[in-house]
């Protein structure tokens, strides 16, 4: 765990394989395909309670769901992950025993999508907005994610930039960062030099 926690404080980010199981991945399949059945008919970006559904361009007139806040309001699989011990044991060395989830998500990307989702800058955004409300940043905030699907370069992974937790919120990119762009837009056109794209397995 010390080398999870070293590449961590140096990156920003650790690729962690193997932590939940294939029928662990395929049941979140099964929830994510449920809730994406009670999308149906919903107002994206409306609120209902928590939760927030949020759509995507798949099409020149189509859109469909990218991703839920909350989702694990809508099912007791999802509930039951987000409070698995295997992901509270990776964060506990560097969060403590006392955690709280600021939220859970859901994100959808299709085959041959044209929707992806621009880079995020939580460290410094949640810095500049919430100022001395949060103490000890660098210690106290970190995100995770769930491969349930074979994650690359050539199908529209996730990618990340090392070091830019470093940065501070009026740096060269998080300000630009901060502003997104359109879901469909080119990400290869607005990538900053640098990122670095993942290669996961299910479970990681």
């Amino acid at each position: 765990m010390k080398e999870y926690q070293i590449k961590l404080e140096q990156d920003g980010f650790v690729h962690i394989p193997g932590v939940f199981t294939q029928q662990d991945c395929d049941g979140i399949k099964r929830s994510a395909e449920r809730v994406r059945k009670l999308s149906i008919g919903r107002h994206f970006e409306e609120r209902f309670g928590n939760i927030r559904f949020f759509d995507g361009k798949e099409e020149e007139d189509g859109r469909s769901l990218r991703s839920v806040i909350w989702c694990a309001l809508l099912d007791e699989k999802l509930e039951a992950i987000r409070r698995d011990a295997r992901l509270l044991n990776l964060l506990q060395p560097v969060l403590g025993d006392s955690i709280r989830q600021v939220t859970n998500q859901l994100h959808y990307k299709s085959p041959g999508s044209r929707t992806s989702f621009p880079l995020h800058t939580d460290h410094s955004s949640r810095l500049r907005d919430q100022g001395n409300q949060i103490r000890n940043l660098n210690s106290c905030f970190y995100q995770t994610g769930i491969t349930v699907d074979a994650m690359s370069l050539h199908n529209g992974g996730v990618y990340y930039l090392p070091g830019s937790h470093k940065w501070s919120g009026d740096s060269h990119y998080a300000q630009p960062a901060e502003k997104g762009r359109p879901p469909e837009a080119d990400f290869e056109e607005t990538m900053p030099e640098g990122c670095v794209a993942l290669n996961t397995k299910p479970g990681d």
